[in-house]
């Protein structure tokens, strides 16, 4: 539990940086022309884990936004993807830790 929560607090501080640096780019360019998307690098990962969320067991409707299980399952994949950056995120890994949402008590 410590290690998750030492890269969970590193996962926030990311989301928190790349929010501010979203919001310096729309306050320079408030018409939206250009490109004002996120830098390369460690800010697509949590955009592909949110677009790969909302297709996981879509019909159960967990993991939907605003649902019972979606911002666990998404701080669950951003936590992993920064503990092995080598690994990163990779599509369906939603499937998998969505499993273990559903069936392990305390993950």
């Amino acid at each position: 539990p410590k290690l998750y929560d030492l890269y969970l607090s590193k996962v926030r501080a990311d989301n928190f940086a790349y929010e501010a640096a979203q919001a310096l780019a729309r306050s320079r360019n408030p018409e939206g022309k250009g490109e004002t998307g996120p830098p390369p690098g460690e800010g697509e990962i949590p955009g592909l884990i949110r677009t790969d969320i909302n297709r996981t067991f879509a019909n159960l409707s967990f993991f939907q936004k605003g649902c019972l299980l979606h911002d666990q399952l998404l701080e669950l994949l951003c936590v992993y993807a920064k503990y092995r950056p080598d690994l990163g995120y990779i599509q369906g890994m939603s499937f998998v830790a969505g499993h273990l949402l559903l069936y392990i008590e305390d993950v």
